[in-house]
């Protein structure tokens, strides 16, 4: 088992800013270290924005004890005794509370599956799982490997009372990224028409690209001659 984590930070793990990654290989981890080093994110035990720890293991059993938002599983290597187990645990997670345990729901929401990507895997159950996606390609195009764990960030965030305007604004910028990633050029008046009839202020399209350009390390650039927001490759 080996565990990867930021300098300068206490060595635990939550519900709230851990990724836990079974059995993936070098470049796989490469790939994940390289999309979240500059992501962050709000972790309600410390109460303060902090960096994402990626917990990295061959052991099975770390997927039930290491609490995790997120997870990439490579199935290859799990035994089959070792899959059903898992699937039977993720359904049962996936059930109401008992009526004795309901007036707990909020504390005991971490009880509820993360968000779960499966690589390799041969076996599907019948049934459909919350949370569960069986992707082998997911680390096939890093862009796309961002957008997604980005979208499981600000799903966890909007969880409560600003959980509509948190969704409203990941879908903006997730629209905003797209546009960028395709090589267009962006600006807030062109924004403006993708959006419409909603328009935002000039203040939150900056703030917008502001999370852009954190999670692309500098790379948005404002071109002179284009008179627009551009991404560099």
């Amino acid at each position: 088992m080996r565990v990867y984590d930021n300098p300068g930070e206490d060595l635990y793990y939550s519900y709230y800013s851990t990724i836990l990654a079974y059995d993936l290989n070098g470049q796989e981890l490469i790939t994940l270290n390289k999309c979240i080093e500059n992501m962050r994110v709000y972790d309600k035990l410390k109460g303060k924005e902090t960096k994402i720890k990626l917990y990295f293991t061959d052991v099975v059993e770390d997927i039930f004890v290491i609490p995790h938002f997120l997870a990439f599983i490579n199935f290859a290597a799990v035994d089959h005794k070792d899959k059903q187990m898992l699937f039977r645990f993720w359904k049962e997670c996936e059930e109401p509370l008992p009526p004795e345990l309901a007036e707990f729901e909020d504390e005991l929401k971490d009880l509820k599956n993360p968000t779960i990507y499966i690589l390799n895997s041969s076996e599907v159950p019948e049934y459909n799982i919350q949370n569960i996606y069986f992707k082998d390609n997911i680390f096939s195009d890093r862009e796309k490997l961002r957008l997604a764990i980005l979208s499981v960030i600000k799903d966890n965030e909007g969880i409560g009372r600003r959980a509509c305007e948190n969704s409203i604004r990941l879908r903006r910028v997730l629209l905003m990224y797209k546009w960028l990633l395709k090589g267009e050029i962006l600006t807030k008046e062109r924004l403006d028409e993708m959006l419409y009839p909603d328009i935002i202020s000039k203040r939150m399209f900056y703030r917008d690209l502001g999370i852009i350009n954190e999670i692309e390390e500098g790379k948005v650039v404002f071109d002179k001659k284009l008179k627009g927001y551009v991404l560099k490759i």
